[in-house]
């Protein structure tokens, strides 16, 4: 098996990657937010935003949180309640089949999403949620920088939206990970 290794402010980490045409269908792939052939920023869109600081295209996964307030490092959204999401548009139909989590790294804080659900779809239908052993959650972070990988069955989807549903604070930033039909 190959891994990625995903180097972050804070240390490496090593995902497992798995050839796509490895698994009859099935593919790991790369990230698709961040990577090498990553979304332009304006494809990054939520639900709310707090402010012009944690604007979506700062919700990437490794994201800094620096000093100066127009660099910080996650999406926070206006209102802390589960009609919040953060959403991706790929531009074209793509094979997903992960997300990867983080919360924000900023010194003094405790924010972090703690449980969430995806949704997906190709085009203009309603979004579907992605389920795990017919589990429609699946579990967030346990602190502000370790990622946290959630695998599921593919999806063929354009947009993936993250929607918490549980939290210390709504923080996030992300990464999905996915390869082409």
């Amino acid at each position: 098996m190959m891994y990625i290794l995903l180097s972050l402010a804070v240390g490496l980490v090593m995902l497992p990657y798995i050839n796509a045409k490895c698994c009859s269908g099935e593919c790991i792939g790369e990230f698709l937010v961040s990577g090498p052939n990553g979304v332009p920023d304006s494809n990054l869109t939520a639900s709310s935003v707090l402010d012009i600081y944690h604007q979506p295209y700062r919700a990437r996964l490794g994201t800094p949180d620096n000093s100066f307030p127009e660099e910080r490092g996650a999406w926070v959204p206006l209102q802390q309640n589960t009609e919040q999401w953060i959403q991706v548009d790929f531009g074209s139909v793509k094979r997903v089949s992960g997300v990867v989590t983080q919360g924000r790294e900023e010194l003094n804080s405790l924010q972090w999403v703690t449980e969430f659900r995806i949704l997906y779809r190709e085009n203009d239908e309603p979004f579907r949620a992605v389920t795990k052993n017919g589990i429609e959650t699946f579990p967030g972070n346990d602190d502000k920088v370790t990622p946290v990988l959630n695998m599921f069955k593919s999806v063929k989807a354009r947009f993936i939206r993250i929607n918490p549903t549980a939290w210390f604070y709504i923080a996030l930033r992300f990464d999905v990970i996915g390869c082409e039909i």
